[in-house]
């Protein structure tokens, strides 16, 4: 979203008037995590985006980063073919289209033992793969260190948990665009409190055979579209009302 820069007195009182009214109070720099982290609602219903509006941003605001590093060099000759969305650990991830779980890494893990790898990948209904790794490994706010002791219910949201506790599997679960499925951390081959997102769109379900997308451009269309949640917003209204709220006031100083 471009910043605002002059706005008359009129038009300024009448944009304000459209926003709600703790708007101008949500922040947008990186916060820390907190205890408020792991209650997030479970009613998603209201925020559901229009599938002509593309995805949904997969991880709740604000974050911490998100750069274009696609074809980036990473380790054993590889290239990086997906966006990192860093962000607090537990920040909830969200499903970024309508679609069916087709695998979920560490849905095996026992409580109390230590599991150190948790992703999802999901088959949406548009045709392609949505892929998120480096989910939550580790108990939240990290008391000792990186445990690896997180636990299931620290990795996917609690439908899903309670989903796995019923069918012994998470394959073939529906969800929603922008249902909650999962939290943020640091798990697989990602550095010890390097909290992130490492999200794939692929051209199909072949996990990323028939090719990859750069998802970046996507992602900063769904928040310039509203597509988000944000962490304070407990209605699930679009954060971008946030964003510009805070334009607003950078103006007026």
């Amino acid at each position: 979203m471009p910043v605002l820069r002059r706005l008359s007195p009129f038009l300024l009182i009448a944009v304000m008037a459209l926003l709600p009214s703790t708007a101008s109070a949500l922040p947008l720099g990186p916060t820390a995590p907190t205890d408020s982290l792991t209650t997030e609602p479970e009613d998603d219903a209201d925020a559901e985006p229009d599938a002509e509006e593309g995805i949904f941003f997969p991880v709740r605001l604000p974050l911490d980063a998100m750069d274009n590093t696609w074809g980036a060099p990473r380790s054993g000759g590889r290239s990086h073919q997906g966006t990192d969305i860093l962000a607090p650990q537990m920040a909830p991830a969200y499903a970024t289209v309508d679609g069916e779980i087709i695998r979920a890494r560490g849905e095996d893990c026992v409580d109390g033992q230590v599991c150190r790898d948790y992703y999802l990948a999901i088959a949406g209904d548009d045709g392609r793969g949505y892929l998120y790794i480096h989910l939550n490994d580790d108990t939240p706010h990290r008391p000792n260190g990186c445990d690896g002791l997180g636990g299931v219910e620290h990795a996917f949201a609690p439908r899903l948990v309670e989903e796995l506790r019923q069918r012994g599997t998470l394959e073939g679960v529906r969800v929603e665009a922008g249902e909650h499925i999962g939290y943020t951390g640091s798990s697989g081959n990602a550095d010890c409190g390097v909290d992130h997102i490492h999200f794939e769109i692929w051209e199909g379900y072949d996990w990323g055979a028939s090719g990859r997308v750069n998802p970046y451009d996507e992602l900063v269309a769904a928040i310039d579209a509203g597509n988000t949640r944000h962490e304070v917003d407990d209605l699930g209204a679009p954060a971008i009302r946030a964003l510009l709220a805070s334009q607003l006031a950078i103006t007026l100083n």
